[in-house]
C-alpha cells in the first residue's frame, strides 16, 4: 500500500496532465493495490474434542469454520469433476474407433 501512495504522489504532481485523468490513474492504482492485498480465506477444521469450544466462537471476515466431512465432500466433488472430464475425453476417443 505504500508503494501505491508513493506512486500517486508521483501522479499528482506531474504537469500537463488534467486532474480528471490524474484521478482516474489514482483510482485504478488504489484498485489494484486492494486487489492483490486479499486475503485468502482460513479454514478451521473443528473435531470431536474441541467441538464445545467451536460452537459459541466469533470467526473473522476471513475465517470459517468447517467440519471434517465438508472438507472430505469438497475433495471429492473436485476429484469427481476432474474424472467426469478425463472420462469425456475417452468417450469421444472411443466413439471413433467404433466408426472404423
Amino acid at each position: 500500500m505504500k508503494k501505491a501512495q508513493q506512486k500517486a504522489k508521483e501522479i499528482l504532481e506531474q504537469e500537463g496532465v488534467n486532474e480528471q485523468s490524474k484521478m482516474r490513474q489514482v483510482h485504478a492504482l488504489y484498485n489494484k493495490a486492494l486487489a492483490s492485498a486479499k486475503q485468502e480465506k482460513k479454514y478451521i477444521v473443528s473435531r470431536r474434542f474441541n467441538a464445545a469450544e467451536n460452537k459459541g466462537r466469533k470467526v473473522g471476515r476471513n475465517t470459517r469454520l468447517v467440519d471434517r466431512r465438508l472438507k472430505k465432500d469438497k475433495r471429492a466433488q473436485k476429484l469427481q469433476a476432474k474424472s467426469k472430464k478425463i472420462k469425456k475425453g475417452k468417450m469421444r476417443y472411443a466413439k471413433r474407433r467404433r466408426g472404423h
